[in-house]
């Protein structure tokens, strides 16, 4: 799906402990929520990144859905998907991933860009 093989990932993968080191040093001053478009699977992974380095995320993971009104949920569905077919963005890149939900969500709710 990620296009990522085994060999690359121990060739140049860094480990469980680097990654959950990382991410807790860029949130160490967060006190927000992180927002996802599918974020029961990334509570999953996140999770078990988690747990097999013994630690809890201690940091919220809740859905861009609570963000938008029910009326613009499909058209942000929508527009995603129009975004992902439309060759600008690599599919199952963590930055293209979160380019196109921030163009779409940005684009059905204009007044959300700070």
């Amino acid at each position: 799906m990620h296009g990522i093989s085994r060999e690359i990932l121990i060739k140049d993968g860094i480990s469980c402990n680097t990654v959950v080191d990382q991410l807790n040093e860029f949130l160490l001053d967060f006190d927000g929520v992180l927002y996802s478009d599918a974020y029961q699977w990334d509570i999953d992974w996140i999770d078990t990144l988690y747990f097999s380095v013994k630690q809890q995320r201690p940091f919220h993971i809740a859905s861009v859905y609570d963000l938008l009104p029910d009326q613009k949920s499909k058209q942000f569905d929508e527009l995603k998907l129009a975004l992902a077919e439309s060759g600008r963005y690599r599919k199952h890149r963590a930055r293209d991933d979160v380019g196109i939900i921030a163009e779409a969500f940005f684009s059905v709710l204009p007044s959300s860009r700070a």
